[in-house]
C-alpha cells in the first residue's frame, strides 16, 4: 500500500483507486497465475539450457550447467 500511497503523494483517495485499479489488472490478465501456467518455447529450451538466472548491473547474466 505504501508504494500507491508515495505515488499519489500520500492522497488516501487515490491511492486506493490505483490499488483498485492494478488488482483488477492483474485479475483480468491473470497475473498472479503466469508462472504456474508457464511453459519455455523451443528456442528458449534449446539456445538457453541453463535458464536466466539474476540481472547484475542492468544486465542479463545466464548460467550454464556443465
Amino acid at each position: 500500500m505504501l508504494r500507491f500511497l508515495r505515488a499519489r503523494d500520500f492522497n488516501i483517495e487515490k491511492a486506493r483507486e490505483m490499488l483498485c485499479h492494478s488488482l483488477a489488472w492483474r485479475k483480468l490478465h491473470g497475473i498472479d497465475r503466469l508462472l504456474n501456467n508457464y511453459s519455455p518455447s523451443v528456442a528458449v529450451e534449446k539456445f538457453y539450457p541453463g535458464g536466466w538466472h539474476y540481472h547484475d548491473k542492468g544486465l542479463v547474466t545466464r548460467t550454464l550447467g556443465f
